[in-house]
């Protein structure tokens, strides 16, 4: 479960600002053979992850009492791929589809390859962000 939420810690530098919260039911984390511990290293590696095209993480907050974890992430405010191509598969039903912003050409199946080659780029800057394996 994901929310929006604001930072309402006083003196912390990013106070006020909005973020997305993911809420994960520790009920349920029991259920998952190793689940304590898969979100345990979940969180230690994306603390390392700093880079433009990767969402921040901020901190996790463990509330016992509600038997929740409740894990704070820079708040993305743009369209996702996701919306991307959520928006091209209403279009395509309609007959109409998405222009590619150089060759104007407007593609009714799949996204422009411009857009993808955006995309592309941008996940592999994102990876070479991420820790070697085993450097936990």
């Amino acid at each position: 479960q994901v929310r929006e939420g604001l930072l309402m810690r006083e003196g912390d530098e990013k106070f006020g600002q909005r973020v997305a919260i993911k809420i994960i039911s520790r009920r349920l984390l029991r259920k998952v053979r190793n689940g304590q511990e898969n979100l345990k290293r979940e969180i230690r590696c994306i603390k390392k992850v700093k880079h433009k095209n990767v969402i921040q993480f901020y901190e996790s907050i463990d509330e016992e009492e509600r038997d929740k974890v409740y894990l704070v992430f820079e708040l993305a405010n743009l369209f996702s791929v996701q919306d991307l191509c959520d928006i091209q598969k209403q279009l395509s039903a309609t007959g109409q589809g998405l222009k590619d912003p150089i060759t104007n050409v407007v593609c009714t199946d799949g996204i422009p390859l411009t857009y993808a080659k955006i995309l592309f780029s941008q996940l592999m800057d994102g990876l070479q962000a991420w820790p070697p394996q085993g450097g936990g």
